[in-house]
């Protein structure tokens, strides 16, 4: 698979695409098939075609999901990818799958966080990314994308359901504020959610 993706680099993606294929199909080692699968995915989604890029992860995410752990820096191109596609569910099951392997000592452990947690934010999926967001809060104090981060954090607050009225009714005070001149979209939301 390394002669493949040497030669796809080379623009001989046909030739690279066939022998992804074949190994796909014919091997028995499933990480084998799973490392071909990622590289079957990557040229479909150059190519726009998503659905069938998706196949080919839900597949891995069925028959062999440790391999996303297995394979950090493969993994988290294929969930930058899905992610610009607005694919963001598949996005976050292949980002948490690499996510669970990586060492707090990798040099993109912050950024993986990072993006982890903003693509969670755009799932139905409120509580994990509540989660990742808190994480990244946690430890990252002064971190580089924390403005992001707590952007993020304010904005899945309104999908997590609260009934403490007095506490939501300060949190959207605080939030209205926090946000009249930067985010008309997020004021708006709180303001809203407060009268409602």
């Amino acid at each position: 698979l390394d002669y493949a993706d040497y030669i796809y680099n080379l623009n001989e993606k046909e030739k690279a695409v066939n022998i992804y294929e074949n190994t796909y199909f014919n091997t028995k080692n499933l990480d084998l098939a799973a490392r071909a699968a990622m590289s079957l995915a990557k040229n479909l989604l150059s190519n726009e075609q998503v659905n069938k890029a998706i196949e080919y992860i839900n597949t891995i995410l069925k028959a062999n999901p440790e391999y996303f752990g297995k394979d950090i820096p493969r993994s988290l191109e294929l969930a930058k990818l899905f992610n610009q596609k607005g694919q963001f569910d598949i996005s976050a099951s292949i980002y948490e799958d690499a996510f669970a392997k990586m060492s707090k000592l990798d040099p993109s452990y912050e950024e993986t966080l990072k993006d982890l947690a903003l693509v969670l934010s755009h799932t139905n999926r409120p509580s994990d990314a509540k989660k990742y967001l808190d994480l990244y809060m946690d430890d990252y104090l002064d971190g580089k994308y924390l403005d992001e981060i707590k952007k993020a954090s304010d904005e899945v607050f309104f999908a997590l359901g609260d009934n403490n009225a007095s506490f939501l009714h300060q949190r959207y005070t605080d939030l209205m504020k926090q946000y009249a001149n930067k985010d008309e979209n997020i004021a708006n939301k709180a303001l809203d959610e407060d009268v409602a």
